[in-house]
């Protein structure tokens, strides 16, 4: 009385990927691995280049540089000094790119208990 039936085996359901037949390979990825006796022959050699051969995403991104191509620049972390004197100070985030000029802002310092302008410094 807990479902609609079945007798305890699990519907197929939408996203489960159907079983390998004649009709239906098995995709590259879910063929059976190399046994590690066999990796370093000749033969596994040519069923590597094979396999790149029918992958030329792969090789694409390599020449491409999209896998692993130079780092972008993002935010860095920036030192905000307190400008009364007390060493003080807050780390915010700043893009060089969108903003080159250097922080200037009017925060609270906690020691000298009131609002000072804080700017920005060399992080140590």
């Amino acid at each position: 009385a807990r479902g609609s039936g079945g007798g305890g085996a699990r519907a197929a359901k939408r996203g489960d990927p159907l079983p390998p037949s004649p009709l239906n390979p098995a995709p590259p990825l879910l063929r059976a691995p190399i046994p590690r006796s066999a990796r370093h022959t000749p033969a596994a050699a040519q069923l590597r280049r094979e396999a790149r051969a029918r992958a030329p995403w792969e090789g694409q991104a390599r020449e491409q540089g999209c896998m692993a191509g130079k780092k972008k620049i993002g935010a860095q972390l920036v030192r905000l000094l307190s400008q009364a004197g007390t060493g003080f100070f807050y780390v915010k985030k700043r893009n060089p790119k969108k903003n080159p000029v250097k922080l200037e802002m009017m925060k609270y310092d906690p020691v000298v208990r009131r609002h000072v302008l804080f700017r920005e410094a060399k992080m140590k």
